[in-house]
């Protein structure tokens, strides 16, 4: 027994994705492995379905209530869309795409959009504006610390974090990758400039 588990920790030091290490746990328990193991992975199936829910929610409320799309026509046209984009993370080497996705998602793509959300947001809108309404029904009040955090600081953080991480994945990236991220870089922003829809000013 003390042998199966050495040779798992070593093998987890490199197989560290939840669907590798933990099968490897689960077959050392016996039954109760037989018993947590299907109701882990529910569990991470409900998890991964509410956050779906969570990130699907705001794209289907922003276009449809910018382009007057009925939210069912919407919401069918996604699903059909994300079901054939994620038909790509099916192939062999389906793992190797995950991980370099993830990487350029959470090093490169979120980090930086918040830090530009931030910047639009304090400065171009201004940030002061929006405090009354935010004051209005709320019993946690905002004022000078909270805009300084959304036009100052969180910035600063988020741009300093997002130049680490690029630094760290174009380091350790090759070719295969270079190409991979210089694509999602290209569908980023032709998706922007498709789902960017300026508001014609009128004058009174």
């Amino acid at each position: 027994m003390c042998t199966k588990w050495r040779k798992l920790e070593i093998s987890t030091k490199t197989d560290t994705p939840i669907f590798v290490a933990f099968p490897k746990i689960f077959s050392l328990m016996g039954v109760m492995g037989h018993i947590l193991a299907p109701l882990f992975f529910l569990a991470i199936l409900f998890a991964g379905i509410s956050s779906a829910f969570a990130f699907f929610e705001p794209i289907i409320y922003s276009i449809s209530s910018k382009y007057n799309i009925s939210r069912k026509k919407l919401v069918t046209i996604l699903s059909i869309i994300g079901c054939l984009g994620s038909l790509i993370f099916t192939c062999g080497i389906s793992s190797y795409l995950i991980e370099i996705v993830d990487g350029f998602i959470n090093k490169f793509a979120i980090l930086l959009l918040i830090a530009i959300q931030c910047i639009i947001f304090g400065w171009y809108y201004s940030a002061e504006k929006i405090i009354p309404v935010l004051n209005e029904k709320t019993r946690m009040k905002v004022g000078f610390i909270w805009t300084a955090i959304i036009k100052y600081i969180l910035p600063i953080f988020l741009i300093i974090i997002w130049v680490i991480g690029i630094i760290d994945l174009f380091m350790k990236a090759n070719q295969f990758e270079f190409i991979i991220y210089i694509l999602l870089s290209i569908l980023i922003l032709v998706l922007s400039a498709v789902f960017y829809k300026k508001k014609s000013v009128k004058n009174t």
